[in-house]
């Protein structure tokens, strides 16, 4: 997968509107129970035993690699080449990546009425690129978006700003009409480091108290960006 541009149509009608992006997976949808199972199907396959879906959910964010990192050492096992344990984890996990999937509650709302408000949105994910796809097109999310930039897209994963901007810039956008709407300290590092303001939804899966990542607005719900929607 490469970095896309979905509908630049739409970018050229919505004129100076905010340009929303979104992470992923513990801000647009709650995925942890898919990711802890294809987790616990890859230790089980090293012999070691089941983590519950909460202490994985702890793990998330970073990127699989990282997730991997922590899933072995919370099993008390070494940690098989990466290479491997991540290819063996993308297999598990493309078995059906939105088996109990969902998006958190009014997040199918929210983005109808921003496409309705011609705002453009961006989705800028750790995740890689096929598990991303998958993700779009069982929740018929796919041509939602007018940017989607994955973890394996560019050399530089979040908090780098370099995919935030990526994303920004396909979606039409520019950094003083832009926000961005994560669920950790990865992310708000991410929207620090590209010069953009961060938004934190607390329904997350972020590791550490949400007060204290530096956000510039914490939510417990998207029905605050709502009232964004057409500027």
């Amino acid at each position: 997968m490469k970095p896309s541009r979905r509908t630049p149509e739409r970018n050229r009608r919505s004129g100076i509107r905010t340009v929303f992006i979104f992470d992923l997976d513990g801000t647009l949808i709650h995925s942890a129970p898919d990711i802890a199972d294809a987790a616990n199907r890859l230790l089980a396959e090293y012999g070691g035993s089941h983590l519950p879906v909460g202490k994985v959910m702890n793990m998330v964010g970073g990127g699989a690699p990282k997730l991997l990192e922590r899933a072995f050492t919370a099993a008390g096992l070494p940690m098989p080449p990466a290479d491997e344990a991540l290819r063996r984890f993308l297999d598990h996990y493309h078995t059906g990546p939105v088996m109990r999937t969902k998006p958190y509650p009014g997040v199918t709302n929210l983005l109808a009425a921003l496409r309705r408000a011609g705002n453009p949105m961006a989705l800028c994910t750790n995740k890689p690129g096929r598990a991303t796809e998958a993700i779009l097109q069982r929740l018929r999310w796919d041509g939602l978006f007018d940017a989607v930039v994955a973890g394996d897209d560019l050399p530089e994963k979040k908090p780098s700003p370099l995919p935030v901007l990526t994303a920004l810039f396909l979606a039409g956008g520019s950094p003083d009409r832009a926000l961005y709407v994560g669920d950790s300290r990865v992310d708000v590092l991410a929207a620090r480091n590209a010069g953009l303001p961060g938004v934190v939804l607390t329904h997350g899966y972020s590791h550490g108290p949400v007060s204290a990542m530096g956000a510039d607005v914490l939510s417990t719900t998207v029905r605050p960006l709502l009232r964004l929607a057409g500027r």
